[in-house]
């Protein structure tokens, strides 16, 4: 990766640079990919010299020229930089990979309840993107967002949002079917 091209990453509490693995501290400024939104932290010295340099997105790997004046400030003392989910990172790859926009969040919703506490987002996206009886480019599972309680557990239910009405028509016959041990209540949403 030449001097002037430098791909940037979000991680725990550094930006890494591509190439030399350095960890540097959080700083205080960021950049936004216009393609997925995703934010970056950035340090105006990452830019190189000269008037700004060109970046990569580590999300969905857009390029776009910063300019150094373009740089926003991390308001600190309201917000706080930290890594996004990974389900949230799953579901832009799987709309950038079905061309999609990033943001994309699915056409049909579904409320499924009486999960078992230690479910997680991945076994519930493979639960219904196995019974999914469509393959094409469009199909399957868009979102799964399990519901947490303040102290981070899941509260038992969550919403799956599909690509395509027949596949979540198609997924409310799972209603009553068995998952980690439990049987699933698989409804349209009230709201």
């Amino acid at each position: 990766m030449s001097q002037q091209q430098r791909e940037l990453t979000t991680g725990e509490e550094v930006v890494e640079q591509g190439g030399g693995g350095e960890s540097l501290p959080l700083p205080q400024t960021y950049v936004t990919c216009g393609k997925c939104g995703s934010l970056f932290a950035i340090a105006e010295e990452d830019l190189g010299r000269g008037k700004g340099c060109r970046v990569k997105c580590g999300v969905c790997a857009h390029t776009w020229y910063q300019s150094r004046d373009r740089l926003f400030d991390i308001p600190t003392e309201t917000h706080d930089m930290i890594p996004a989910n990974k389900s949230d990172l799953d579901r832009i790859a799987r709309n950038l990979s079905r061309d999609f926009p990033p943001g994309y969040a699915g056409v049909f919703k579904l409320y499924v309840g009486n999960l078992d506490f230690r479910t997680t987002p991945d076994q519930l996206l493979g639960f219904f993107e196995d019974g999914s009886p469509s393959e094409s480019a469009g199909g399957g599972v868009c979102d799964v967002s399990m519901v947490k309680g303040p102290d981070g557990r899941s509260r038992g239910f969550a919403f799956v949002t599909f690509y395509s009405e027949e596949d979540g028509r198609a997924a409310l016959r799972c209603n009553g079917m068995e998952c980690n041990g439990r049987e699933l209540s698989v409804k349209e949403p009230n709201n």
